[in-house]
């Protein structure tokens, strides 16, 4: 052996233990528990209840389903690095987790939709160059959902999640955006806080790969 190991002087390369010892062990590890909470330094609301009355949140890439009766974990495993902001849909069964820059995506950050229950991934949205997705908003009838690009200037981009379709795009300002707000008619920014309005007649627009 070269370098400062040595194999043991009764070792000998021809057995099955040393034939063994060269093969990848048949064992995985097997996330049990998350320590902590990642939230506190979020502008946006990031702690929810799930129509089951559990407790939904994250810690670093982590999606976490909290039975707090039982003291058990469920975990989403769908982000590449650490998540920045969470949504309930208005049923309380579907959560939207938007995260850093994914460097496998050249840059872009992405938003995963799951179900909070069985814990399958619904929908991935790959956003444009951005820093991260800073906040995720559901509209009142959970079919479109508003995602926030951490860019100068940031951007907004609504989306029908479920087809993976962008619908429309908007500026806003440069201070941090908080997170979704309420409802009335139409889309509207200001420079801290997205506001949900009812809107009709919005169309797919076309598919911009480097978009925000």
């Amino acid at each position: 052996m070269a370098g400062k190991y040595r194999a043991p002087s009764a070792w000998n390369e021809a057995s099955e233990l040393a034939h063994r010892s060269a093969r990848e062990p048949d064992a995985r590890l097997e996330l049990e528990a998350v320590y902590g909470y990642g939230g506190l330094a979020n502008l946006a609301p990031n702690v929810f209840y799930s129509s089951s009355g559990e407790v939904v949140y994250y810690t670093a890439a982590v999606g976490i389903v909290l039975d707090k009766e039982a003291q058990a974990q469920r975990f989403f495993r769908g982000h590449s690095d650490d998540i920045h902001c969470l949504a309930l849909d208005p049923s309380r069964t579907i959560a939207a987790t938007g995260q850093t820059a994914d460097r496998e995506l050249g840059g872009r950050p992405f938003v995963c939709v799951w179900d909070v229950h069985s814990l399958q991934e619904l929908s991935k949205l790959v956003h444009g160059k951005v820093n991260r997705v800073a906040a995720v908003g559901f509209s009142a009838d959970g079919k479109l959902l508003a995602t926030v690009g951490c860019s100068a200037p940031q951007s907004v981009c609504v989306w029908q999640w479920a087809r993976q379709i962008p619908v429309r795009r908007l500026a806003a300002g440069g201070r941090p955006t908080a997170g979704p707000g309420a409802a009335a008619r139409e889309d509207e920014v200001d420079d801290r806080r997205l506001f949900w309005w009812a809107s009709t007649g919005i169309q797919p627009e076309p598919r911009d790969e480097g978009g925000q």
